[in-house]
C-alpha cells in the first residue's frame, strides 16, 4: 500500500493523507472543518454551476413598406471578437407571392432510382430553390407572382441529381 509522506503528529507513523484517523493510535489527521468552511465550499460550487458564458443567439429582422420588397436581415452575435466584427449580418430579400400552386409532377420509379418531372411555366433556373430535409425534399420555384411548391418524400440516404430545361424540373433519386 503507498503511503503518503505525512506523518502522525502524535506516533510519528507515516500515514495516507486520506486518512482521518491514525490506524495506530487513534490520533485525529484531519480537523473537522467549520460549518462555516463547508458553507463557503458549497457557495463556490454553486457559483460555478451557476456561472455561465454569454448564450449566442440569433436576430431576425424583417423588414418592408407599401410598395418596397421585403427583406430579411439575420445577425448572429460574435463573441470575443472587437465591436468592428461584433455581427455578422447577411440580408437577402424574400418574396411574398400572391398564388402558391402545387406544380404538375409525375413520378416514375425505375429500378433503385425514382424519377421526377415537374412542369414549372414561366420559372427560370436561377428561381428554383431546392431544400435537402432529412426524409424529403422540397422545391420552391418562382413566377412572377406565383410560387410552386412540393415536398416530396425520399429515403434519408438517398443520393439526388437534377436538372431543368424548358421550363421542366427533373430530380433523379437514387437509393442507397
Amino acid at each position: 500500500m503507498f503511503f503518503g509522506k505525512k506523518k502522525c503528529r502524535k506516533c510519528g507513523e507515516k500515514v495516507d493523507d486520506k486518512w482521518s484517523f491514525c490506524p495506530y493510535c487513534g490520533e485525529e489527521l484531519k480537523k473537522p472543518k467549520s460549518i462555516l468552511e463547508n458553507i463557503d465550499r458549497e457557495f463556490e460550487k454553486v457559483d460555478k454551476m451557476l456561472s455561465f458564458k454569454p448564450i449566442k443567439g440569433i436576430s431576425i429582422m424583417i423588414s418592408g413598406g407599401e410598395g418596397m420588397e421585403p427583406k430579411i436581415k439575420i445577425k448572429t452575435p460574435s463573441y470575443g471578437e472587437d465591436e468592428t466584427k461584433r455581427e455578422k449580418v447577411k440580408e437577402r430579400s424574400i418574396r411574398i407571392p400572391k398564388i402558391t400552386e402545387e406544380p404538375e409532377t409525375k413520378i416514375e420509379r425505375i429500378g433503385n432510382r425514382q424519377v421526377i418531372k415537374m412542369k414549372l411555366p414561366g420559372v427560370k433556373m436561377e428561381d428554383i430553390e431546392i431544400k435537402r430535409l432529412e426524409q424529403s425534399i422540397e422545391v420552391k420555384a418562382f413566377a412572377g407572382d406565383k410560387t410552386y411548391f412540393k415536398l416530396i418524400p425520399i429515403p434519408s440516404n438517398a443520393a439526388i441529381n437534377r436538372s431543368f430545361e424548358s421550363e421542366m424540373l427533373k430530380i433523379e433519386v437514387l437509393k442507397s
